[in-house]
């Protein structure tokens, strides 16, 4: 095998690795990414619908201003506009087993743990679920 050879297989190969290491485990996908779940979930994201899971009404006005940062750190900000007051809250988030995020912060000196599951983590879409509602997230 001469070197010309050797290296464009090992560039396959490489390029099959990332493929196969990267595959999603995610319900909606995406099926492959190159990008880790945390390059991909790490910037400030913006609520494009709301599902209530009780009744399967799917709402996409009402949450204009409302965000959710989260950085490659850990720590995340949310911020949520109802009323014309604001509210912001700050804490850590963690990826639990494949598909499961957690968003952990404190209310009233007491830690509150919020867990969900993760349907799709693309680089432009990140939709989460859980016993509520499911939520859709774009960047914003």
């Amino acid at each position: 095998m001469n070197f010309y050879n050797l290296k464009k297989f090992s560039l396959i190969l490489l390029f099959l690795l990332l493929t196969i290491s990267s595959c999603s485990k995610f319900e909606d996908g995406p099926k492959y990414s190159l990008r880790s779940k945390k390059a991909r979930i790490s910037k400030v994201w913006k609520i494009e619908s709301v599902t209530d899971l009780s009744d399967g009404t799917k709402r996409t006005s009402g949450y204009e201003g409302w965000t959710l940062s989260i950085e490659k750190s850990g720590k995340y900000f949310s911020k949520t506009v109802y009323l014309g007051e604001v509210k912001t809250t700050e804490g850590t988030w963690e990826f639990t087993g494949d598909t499961g995020i957690n968003f952990i912060y404190e209310r009233a000196g007491e830690q509150i743990i919020e867990t969900h599951t993760i349907l799709r983590l693309a680089n432009k879409e990140f939709w989460i679920i859980n016993d509520i509602e499911e939520v859709q997230y774009v960047p914003n």
